[in-house]
Order: structure tokens, then sequence, then C-alpha cells
């Protein structure tokens, strides 16, 4: 089987997906002593922790199609 483009595609997603999900499930016990190191507000904090979602989100589009 030759190597094609869709190949690359589903590569490149599968291996985006898992990176995602990693920093995903490893960002809540930091955020605490981040908020502390950086003198972050909880809404800063928040939005840190809002962007793992956002581009999980963003990737059902390419995904989808």
């Amino acid at each position: 089987m030759r190597w094609q483009r869709h190949h690359t595609l589903w590569t490149v997603l599968g291996l985006g997906g898992l990176a995602n999900t990693m920093f995903r499930r490893g960002l809540g016990p930091v955020l605490v002593p981040l908020r502390a190191e950086f003198a972050l507000t909880y809404s800063q904090v928040r939005l840190v922790a809002f962007l793992p979602v956002l581009t999980y989100g963003l990737m059902q589009v390419p995904a989808g199609y």
C-alpha cells in the first residue's frame, strides 16, 4: 500500500488528538501552582484550562470533513 495524502491527515489528527488529551489530563493538577507562581486570577486560569477544549472543538472540523 502506498502512502497517500489522507494517511498524513489521519496521522496528524491522531497525534494532535493524543497530545491534546495528554495536555488536558495533565493540566488539572498544575493549575493551582501555575496560578500561584504567575500571580494569575481565577479568570486567567480558567482561560488556560479552556484552551484544550477549544482546540479539541476546532479539530472536529477537519476530522469531520
